[in-house]
């Protein structure tokens, strides 16, 4: 840089304001500039809150029906022969149970009267056999064996019929015997 007559800026100075101005303009290029003014979101749509599952109406379950399951029977098993278990009755009350069973956490249990060849029958006038519905279109029909093994018949309710799976407990375990249909006696 030259000197022009009558400038008294010494040349250090020049180059300051140079390295000064260098610094400022690359400090204002990595600097991000703001983000522009955001619209404001339109209000979400209101969700619909999943429908609870409700329990079947005890008056819609209750009523005699006709059982077929698909276990074998004890006795002909025994013998080396397997038929098929005939239909059997199942009886659903609405009357609540007097003594319901205390194995279960269900504290609201219903009569129930059922009769499956080789594992279980209902005696008269005792209760052995209980009924509750559950979430959804289901119900359980609970009974005690005769080796006092706990019996569930757990199935799925519709207007003419109850179908679903078998399943014992014995001691801690618990597994699926089979499948029934009970269904609905006119």
């Amino acid at each position: 840089m030259r000197r022009v007559p009558g400038d008294q800026t010494p040349r250090r100075q020049g180059k300051a304001h140079v390295v000064a101005l260098f610094v400022l303009l690359s400090a204002c290029a990595k600097a991000a500039p703001p983000p522009p003014a955001a619209e404001p979101a339109p209000p979400a749509p209101p969700v619909a809150t999943p429908a609870v599952a409700a329990l079947p109406t005890v008056a819609a379950v209750t009523g005699r029906y006709q059982l077929r399951t698909d276990l074998p029977r004890r006795q002909a098993a025994a013998r080396g022969r397997q038929r098929a278990v005939p239909a059997t009755p199942l009886q659903l009350l609405s009357t609540a149970a007097r003594s319901p069973d205390g194995m279960t956490a269900v504290s609201r249990q219903f009569v129930a009267t059922v009769t499956i060849p080789g594992y279980a029958a209902s005696a008269r006038g005792r209760e052995s056999a209980w009924w509750w519905p559950i979430a959804g279109d289901s119900v359980v029909i609970h009974t005690v064996t005769r080796d006092g093994h706990r019996l569930q018949l757990r199935g799925a309710v519709s207007r003419t019929a109850i179908q679903g799976e078998v399943w014992i407990t014995a001691g801690d375990n618990t597994y699926q015997l089979g499948t029934f249909t009970a269904t609905r006696s006119r």
